[in-house]
């Protein structure tokens, strides 16, 4: 039995599998880096543990006179983000972590001391985040903060992962957006 061609093509647009996070530091006010500047190794910060979550979730307020014949809808606020746990991180991840951390190298066994907490310790960073899938089907980025702080826990037989929820805060461009997906499932490929 031959398959159409149609049910081949829908078994390529499924989205499978997990990906790497980029994480770069963003200086407020200055030109919006494209995905492809981002997401490059030394911007990789660990390996995922669990995947990603790409989120967006709009807050809608609706007025309705007494009667309910005028509705008027507003869009009053909106949750963007992504989000995902790191299973394997280097050092300098705990300054992404934790907005008023200090690291340094210990001399004599070069192991880092990581130094968190203080309120007068607390610097004001912006961060691109990239979720890229190892299968190249999509990525999405945004700029925005790191603001619930992190728990890492060792546990016995499992993994250690730091989780992390980046809000995006800046617009990507003139018109406010603040998420960019780059979608490649089920996009027409033509051999060159």
């Amino acid at each position: 039995m031959k398959i159409p061609e149609t049910a081949q093509k829908q078994t390529e647009d499924i989205a499978i599998g997990s990906g790497y996070m980029y994480i770069k530091e963003y200086e407020k006010g200055s030109a919006i880096p494209k995905i492809s500047e981002i997401a490059i190794e030394e911007n990789r910060k660990g390996y995922l543990s669990g995947g990603a979550s790409i989120y967006y979730t709009p807050t809608i307020d609706t007025y309705k006179d007494d009667m309910e014949e005028i509705t008027r809808k507003i869009l009053s606020g909106e949750d963007i983000g992504i989000k995902g746990s790191i299973g394997t991180f280097m050092p300098d991840t705990f300054g992404i972590m934790a907005p008023n951390s200090e690291i340094s190298t210990d001399s004599t066994d070069s192991s880092s001391n990581i130094y968190i907490g203080g309120i007068k310790n607390f610097k004001d960073k912006y961060y691109a985040v990239v979720f890229a899938a190892a299968d190249e089907s999509m990525s999405a980025m945004i700029i925005g903060q790191l603001e619930g702080g992190f728990t890492l826990e060792r546990k016995k037989d499992s993994m250690t992962v730091c989780d992390l929820d980046f809000k995006a805060t800046e617009k990507l461009d003139s018109k406010g957006h603040k998420l960019l997906i780059n979608w490649g499932v089920g996009a027409e490929v033509t051999a060159e």
